[in-house]
């Protein structure tokens, strides 16, 4: 079936319309101290939903035709385009080694090692059957460390090519409020592979400013860069300002100890848009660091 193509107008229309739908009533707006208990759940049974810039490959431009726009960023849950850019306070950082499957390969993640150095548990020594682009069928395995499994070292993913991508990807996660979406909030988002560079670039952003990260106003944007396979859409950071109102300052602080102090929190990370492929955007391979946390 051919895919629907959008024109310029009815993307903005349709990012307008998910925006407008997303609005609740002034007397049903309740925030999230005093809202009713649906059950006896906790926040260890939410997942915390993912935002994810699309590209062309994105399945969901496929799936919600006029609606997801390569280019934009989607909600994964709401299943809602935010648009082109985004204001954000950044909450948490997450470092990680993930090993993904190939393209096209539904498994999503097969493995994790959450401090950059072990496996996790039910990670650790595992085999996988895998196939690349191109090449023929093999196994890998994770054995009990990061380092011992080799996967996350350049040359892991073309046998004999020393300078292929790791197959075991540096990854950070950053939880963030949406200040232009607050009902949406807060969201996770994914750097991996090429996307490593701007997401060490806007650590140190957080880092040089003289205010709690909390407090801190980015925005975050697409980019157009060009990967051995071709364009894609990349992510871009800048600084814009700081958290004008004591309330809503005092909101995001709260929030942040809330993540930070031992809460369970899943993110919505099954399926990415970056997952290996020879000859696909590579990023820097891990160092075997502690996992960083803000």
């Amino acid at each position: 079936m051919a895919k629907a193509v959008a024109t310029t107008d009815e993307k903005s229309t349709a990012v307008a319309a998910a925006n407008t739908s997303a609005q609740v009533p002034a007397f049903m707006q309740a925030n999230r101290t005093n809202k009713a208990k649906i059950g006896n759940t906790d926040s260890s049974d939410l997942i915390i939903p993912r935002v994810k810039l699309l590209q062309k490959i994105s399945p969901e431009v496929d799936d919600h035709p006029g609606v997801a726009v390569e280019g934009q960023f989607w909600h994964t849950i709401a299943e809602q385009s935010l648009g082109s850019e985004l204001r954000f306070v950044p909450l948490l950082i997450n470092k990680s080694t993930v090993l993904w499957a190939p393209r096209g390969d539904d498994r999503g993640i097969l493995a994790r090692s959450s401090d950059n150095v072990n496996w996790d548990q039910g990670s650790e020594n595992q085999e996988f059957e895998i196939q690349l682009k191109g090449q023929p069928k093999r196994k890998i395995y994770t054995r009990s460390s990061v380092a011992e499994s080799g996967l996350a070292e350049f040359g892991s993913t073309v046998p004999g090519d020393k300078r292929s991508a790791p197959l075991a990807s540096l990854t950070y996660t950053f939880l963030m409020v949406l200040l232009d979406f607050p009902e949406l909030s807060p969201v996770a988002v994914i750097n991996t592979r090429s996307a490593i560079r701007p997401a060490k670039l806007l650590q140190s952003k957080i880092d040089l400013r003289p205010a709690q990260h909390y407090g801190q106003v980015f925005k975050m944007f697409k980019t157009d860069e060009v990967g051995d396979e071709g364009p894609y859409n990349g992510y871009g950071y800048l600084a814009d300002g700081y958290v004008s109102d004591e309330d809503q300052y005092h909101e995001f602080e709260a929030m942040y100890r809330h993540y930070s102090e031992g809460v369970a929190w899943r993110v919505n990370d099954d399926a990415d848009e970056a997952p290996v492929s020879e000859g696909g955007p590579t990023g820097e391979r891990p160092t075997g660091e502690k996992s960083s946390k803000y």
